[in-house]
């Protein structure tokens, strides 16, 4: 496995209070990570920071 494309695990159902009735997929980086994906040109990314939308962002640090 490509040790840059492993993303750590996070469990954050129950940090954000989402109720859905449809299949999503929450994808968390830090800062550093987001940082170093779009230097080495994740497209996926780029088009995210691009066009995307923030649906939650936490207040706390």
């Amino acid at each position: 496995m490509d040790a840059r494309l492993a993303v750590p695990t996070v469990d954050v159902r129950k940090s954000i209070p989402l109720n859905v009735l449809f299949g999503l997929d929450v994808i968390v980086y830090t800062p550093r990570n987001l940082a170093q994906r779009v230097a080495w040109g994740d497209s996926f990314l780029q088009e995210i920071l691009a066009q995307g939308v923030v649906l939650y962002e936490s207040t706390a640090s």
